[in-house]
This record gives C-alpha cells, sequence and structure tokens, in this order.
C-alpha cells in the first residue's frame, strides 16, 4: 500500500502485536488502549513507555547521524546548548507561521527553491517534525536520555491536578 503524504500515518499494532502504519485519515485512540500501550485516562503502560522510549532513541540516533553526515559538525566551532534552543523555538515560530498563513493542522504542501532539492514538504506537520528533528539531534549529540524525561513528566502530570491548579491557559 502506497503512502499518501496528505494524510497522517499513524503506527498501530495488529492483532499479533506487530506494528504497521495506517493510512486512514483518523486517529486511534481506542486501539491504544485496547492493545495495552496506555489507559483510558492516557497513562503509559510499561509496553507503553517502551515504545515512546524506542521511537524517541530511534528518532534522536537518526537525526543526530543525518546532522553529522550533512556536516553542521564539522567546524572547529560547535554550537551551545543556548543556540541549539533558539532553533527549536525558530521551527516552532515556523509552525506559528504556517497557521498564520490559514494552513491546515494536517496540511503539507512542497516547495521549489532554486538551488535546493526539489519538493520540500512545508506546512504545520512539517514544521513540528521540524522541532522534533532538532531536539532529537541535540538529544543524541550531547546523549540526552530525552525518552527517559518525556516518560518521567508523562507519569508526573496526572498528579498536577485540572488544569495544575486551576491556570487559565
Amino acid at each position: 500500500m502506497a503512502v499518501d503524504p496528505s494524510k497522517p500515518n499513524h503506527f498501530i499494532h495488529d492483532s499479533l502485536g506487530d506494528p504497521y502504519t495506517c493510512t486512514e485519515d483518523h486517529n486511534h485512540p481506542d486501539s491504544y488502549v485496547e492493545e495495552g500501550i496506555m489507559s483510558e485516562q492516557g497513562t503509559l503502560t510499561p509496553y507503553g513507555e517502551a515504545i515512546v522510549r524506542d521511537g524517541l532513541n530511534v528518532l534522536a540516533e537518526a537525526a543526530s547521524r543525518q546532522a553529522t553526515n550533512l556536516g553542521w559538525y564539522d567546524n572547529e566551532t560547535e554550537r551551545g546548548f543556548p543556540e541549539e534552543v533558539a532553533l527549536f523555538h525558530s521551527e516552532i515560530s515556523e509552525a506559528l507561521e504556517e497557521y498564520r498563513k490559514g494552513k491546515g493542522f494536517n496540511e503539507f504542501y512542497y516547495s521549489n527553491e532554486e538551488g535546493k532539492p526539489p519538493n520540500k514538504p512545508e506546512g504545520i506537520p512539517a514544521e513540528m517534525g521540524d522541532v522534533l528533528i532538532r531536539m532529537g539531534d541535540t538529544a543524541g549529540k550531547r546523549a540526552i536520555d530525552w525518552a527517559e524525561g518525556v516518560i518521567q513528566k508523562l507519569r508526573y502530570n496526572p498528579k498536577r491536578g485540572y488544569r495544575h491548579g486551576g491556570k487559565k491557559a
């Protein structure tokens, strides 16, 4: 089955527990519960934590290897952590700009700038992907256990109470 880049893809498991990608244009919240990945309230099971950990670790390794192979670490002067965090912000800002241009949450379009490879993915999902890629590169390069950080926050957040104690936003 060909993947349609205009539709969101969802990682789910078949009845044998093998992962596959669903290309249908919907979410699978019930299957995440039914497959034992999380509770109805969104608390990850140990199995769900393993999926998150593996996914984030693979992302960090891939992003870090790509950045290295594309020459981002050839210079003697290393980017500092503050600059890396600023680059996270720049990608988030690009997602906001896509929204301000009226692009849909799952809308992709492709740009073709002279002197660059054709069909660069653009849109809110692409910019959000760039945020995770930048973060993964930093986590991989600096050996930050961001997967454990995400899991610990997902364990802690349900204890915070409704709207973290009544915050409005």
